[in-house]
């Protein structure tokens, strides 16, 4: 912008490329070039005619250095040709050296889309990708989120053992310590035992560092006090997440959780209607639903004998998370 606007610097640069004083043209951040739209930033086109100029005045004597971190294939097909010279062209991949976060340059035509898009990239799921609702195989997902016992996370594992559903438990620091033994059951009898954080803080405010820390924590209190190795999925407390926080967690190995069909049932002193709660559970049911209930509620102790049945009548079978991983 300062070369086109400003006519005093654009001679001096103009007489530098005729004596070939001017060597190296560096571009930072050329992603955004692309990314923004080269007809929606003309003066980036405008440019483009000017280097050609300087480049024949110093008869290809000027190289031209296109520097990003997030250069996808297609990006550097543009940026060749607004800046390059056919034949001319080349560039050097560093990937391996990249030690923060990659981002992606995706075209969306919704912020559903966009969310759906960011979760895929990050080996992130709210539903079974591979499921549709013509699908002749109809499968749910239970997944639980417990940070303590109260009597009817045990009452939970009852039914599901009765039913021979399996569930995926997302569990806190503090129920892994206070109720080792019905945490051990659950590993036990056929369940996934998950990570959902030391202390469900929100993992958006976290440094690198601090999220990293915590998840790895769980993860050896967990190994403590059962023996065994907790399974590399979590779920980001209350469903909290942006791009880099899941980026963290997919470079710690993990596969991230959301779910598609949940209800209010997080607080014990105002729970639904059992009647209510059913219905809408019922009522919003999909094929490949991840399904997210609180253990800890009484109304789920209490419903979920008849939600398991009413959904087999409805022709669902029960899956567990790794089966679509």
């Amino acid at each position: 912008e300062a070369i086109l606007k400003n006519p005093v610097f654009h001679k001096i640069l103009n007489k530098a490329a005729e004596d070939k004083y001017l060597c190296n043209v560096v571009v930072d951040e050329a992603h955004i070039v692309p990314d923004w739209g080269v007809f929606f930033r003309p003066d980036f086109q405008i440019f483009s005619i000017v280097l050609r100029k300087w480049r024949s005045e110093s008869e290809n004597y000027l190289r031209t250095y296109l520097l990003s971190a997030t250069l996808s294939d297609d990006v550097v097909d543009t940026l060749f040709t607004l800046f390059g010279k056919d034949g001319c062209n080349a560039q050097v991949r560093c990937d391996a050296l990249r030690q923060e976060p990659r981002f992606y340059f995706q075209s969306t035509k919704s912020l559903e889309e966009q969310d759906e898009k960011t979760i895929e990239a990050y080996d992130a799921f709210y539903i079974d990708p591979n499921k549709t609702d013509d699908d002749d195989d109809k499968v749910l997902y239970l997944t639980f989120d417990a940070g303590y016992e109260n009597g009817n996370v045990e009452k939970i594992l009852d039914t599901l053992k009765k039913e021979n559903v399996p569930g995926a438990f997302f569990l806190l620091g503090h129920i892994i310590r206070k109720n080792t033994d019905l945490v051990k059951r659950m590993s036990q009898e056929g369940h996934i035992v998950c990570n959902h954080t030391e202390n469900h803080a929100d993992m958006t405010r976290c440094s690198k560092e601090e999220m990293c820390e915590n998840l790895s924590y769980l993860e050896s209190v967990y190994k403590e006090r059962t023996g065994e190795a907790m399974e590399k999925f979590f779920r980001f407390p209350e469903g909290k997440y942006d791009e880099e926080h899941l980026s963290y967690a997919k470079e710690m190995g993990y596969k991230t959780f959301f779910w598609s069909l949940a209800y209010a049932d997080w607080d014990n002193n105002k729970q639904m209607n059992t009647e209510k709660a059913k219905k809408i559970l019922l009522e919003n049911t999909h094929n490949g639903a991840i399904i997210l209930l609180h253990p800890t509620s009484s109304t789920n102790a209490e419903i979920l004998p008849d939600l398991i049945g009413a959904w087999r009548a409805m022709g669902y079978r029960f899956g567990i998370l790794s089966d679509f991983v």
